[in-house]
């Protein structure tokens, strides 16, 4: 039973919830047959990871029904059953509570239903107190709206009243708004995707859609105004305007969101920002240093879990030292490794504190910090390779420079986990950088051979500092 639906679901609940299912399954409203509520207080007993002798079916079985009762595997299966679909239940009925609107609409619908006027307009009244409080206008509060002006409707249709109501234009003004935004915000997320891997969608209405915001831009309407602005940066990526218009309406309608839309995004626009750096556009890397400051300073960098993840620490830390800015880099290292989950902290620590050392210049800060980083993670054991690498490229270390080059190309020759892309792009720097290595100053030709191919790769790792490092043989300042 160990790896049953039933217990893998039972591990996500926390001591509190468990106590609470424990009320609800004992609750003879939901359930009536004893011996489920015996079968849960058995496997109490094994919580909270519901591991070991307890949880086999045998000793659950002789737990319910004593050991004088031969084993029923029929009947144990249909414990099992209507257990887990009481806890589902129990989990609907959770979540369900903890929306206030939720309860507003199901009594709406139930008391139109009924022609209840009373209870029905005392509904009314509290559902639309409750949005007027509400801060957030994603699609879901434009459903709501819809949702509360719909009822109202079929209500006063009921009523048979010969006189005008604007319930039904306010129910479809609202749903209009909840169609534009989830549109909008569904339409964004597939180009995204079709941005990292082959994906074919078709978005119907979209250019429609389009047309009709630019004559009707919805700029007061927070989540229609971003995703807008955050579709028009994905279709038409050379015009900044776009970009422009995003930040703007960022930096104006942010507040309106949950933290994880809010981040999603920012992160749309750093991904805007990401691509302009990434075609030699180099202002963007300073914008997008600035949008992760403001994720910062808003708290909506961090995951559901309440850490900073680790691949965006050490994306911070990339663009920070990039643009140069070491002071800002250094402080952000330091005073946000606590912010990092307990079992990534100290490697993202020391690896980012070895990349801004070493471009800083201050090489065997850089090469001692590595060595306190453990090579568990194939991001941390490649990048801290190719730091190593450069260091005695910059410290002309031959022999080590050599050994290096050889055992990193086997690393990654043999190493199953990196993609295919990841690894020709490494191999190919490797080789470039081998090249160089051995170039002397006066090989002006094969020198710039070298520049060229550098310059019309896509995608190569480490691309500025090499191209840095192939300036300096040549002279060039």
């Amino acid at each position: 039973m160990e790896n049953s639906k039933l217990l893998s679901v039972l591990r996500c609940f926390d001591n509190k919830q468990l106590q609470s299912l424990h009320d609800f399954v004992a609750s003879p409203y939901f359930n009536k047959r004893r011996e489920i509520v015996l079968f849960y207080e058995h496997l109490l007993q094994s919580s909270p990871d519901f591991k070991g002798a307890k949880v086999q079916k045998e000793a659950a079985y002789a737990g319910i029904y004593g050991l004088d009762d031969p084993y029923n595997e029929k009947q144990m299966g249909y414990l099992m059953s209507d257990l887990f679909a009481l806890i589902e239940r129990f989990l609907a009925i959770e979540r369900d509570s903890q929306n206030e609107m939720n309860q507003y609409r199901l009594l709406l619908e139930i008391y139109q239903e009924w022609t209840v006027e009373k209870p029905f307009h005392h509904v009314l009244r509290a559902a639309q107190k409750y949005q007027e409080k509400n801060t957030k206008r994603d699609y879901h509060y434009y459903f709501d709206q819809y949702f509360i002006h719909s009822q109202e409707n079929i209500f006063f249709d009921k009523q048979k009243k010969h006189l005008f109501d604007n319930s039904l234009q306010k129910a479809i003004d609202n749903f209009d708004l909840y169609y534009l935004a989830l549109k909008l915000k569904y339409s964004c997320e597939m180009f995204n995707r079709k941005r990292l891997v082959i994906s074919e969608y078709n978005i119907i209405l979209l250019n429609e859609i389009l047309n009709y915001l630019q004559k009707n831009p919805h700029d007061d309407v927070p989540v229609v105004a971003i995703y807008a602005s955050i579709l028009r940066c994905m279709m038409e990526n050379d015009k900044e305007e776009y970009y422009n218009q995003l930040i703007e309406n960022l930096n104006k309608y942010i507040n309106f969101f949950t933290i994880e839309e809010a981040r999603d995004m920012y992160l749309y626009a750093a991904n805007y920002c990401i691509g302009k750096v990434n075609i030699g556009n180099i202002k963007y890397l300073n914008e997008l240093l600035n949008l992760y400051k403001m994720m910062l300073e808003k708290n909506i960098a961090f995951d559901n879990s309440g850490y900073l993840s680790p691949w965006t620490y050490i994306n911070i830390v990339t663009i920070g030292t990039r643009n140069k800015d070491y002071e800002w880099t250094n402080n952000f290292i330091h005073q946000y490794q606590k912010h990092l989950a307990p079992q990534f902290r100290k490697n993202a620590f020391y690896y980012n504190l070895a990349y801004l050392y070493f471009h800083q210049k201050h090489y065997d800060k850089t090469l001692k910090l590595l060595n306190e980083v453990i090579f568990d993670d194939v991001i941390y054991s490649i990048s801290a390779k190719l730091l190593q690498l450069n260091i005695y490229y910059e410290l002309n270390e031959h022999d080590a420079f050599e050994s290096l080059c050889i055992s990193f190309s086997t690393y990654l020759k043999r190493n199953k986990l990196i993609t295919a892309d990841k690894k020709a792009r490494y191999t190919q720097f490797i080789r470039l950088l081998s090249q160089l290595h051995r170039l002397p100053k006066t090989n002006k030709k094969a020198l710039l051979d070298i520049k060229q191919e550098v310059e019309k790769a896509k995608g190569l790792v480490s691309k500025s500092w090499l191209l840095e490092k192939i300036d300096q043989k040549l002279g060039i300042k």
